[in-house]
């Protein structure tokens, strides 16, 4: 992704920030993470 200075761009950059210091971005990919390696078949698709 390249660098925005507009309204768009601060506002994903806020909403990353704020999932990032709550943990919630880190315990989603956890959790992804788990369901591909429960579920090999999704994988090879």
């Amino acid at each position: 992704m390249r660098p925005s200075s507009g309204l768009t761009g601060r506002l994903v950059a806020n909403a990353t920030a704020a999932l990032l210091s709550a943990g919630a971005l880190e315990d989603a990919a956890g959790r992804v993470a788990r369901i591909a390696d429960c579920q090999p078949s999704l994988m090879a698709a």
